[in-house]
């Protein structure tokens, strides 16, 4: 069984780019609070969420047929 902390999701909070560092390739999905689905990506070990607005997203870590819920807070890009 594959255990959390296994997959690493940084920078958390974020602003732009979000890496993933796991020991195989992951597949990700992406949804709101509300559950809607926004981003599907496969293979994945850097993620753009710079289109997204800030706030809290649910990534769905898809490793071998394991799924991992994991937060990810989005924030605000300060210039």
């Amino acid at each position: 069984m594959l255990e959390t902390n296994s997959i690493v999701i940084y920078p958390n909070p974020g602003t732009d780019i979000i890496n993933i560092v796991s020991r195989k390739n992951v597949n990700i999905e992406v949804y709101d609070l509300l559950g809607n689905l926004l981003i599907v990506k496969d293979n994945v070990t850097k993620l753009d969420i710079s289109s997204l607005p800030a706030g809290i997203y649910n990534f769905v870590i898809l490793y071998d047929s394991v799924k991992i819920s994991k937060k990810v807070v989005k924030q605000w890009k300060s210039y």
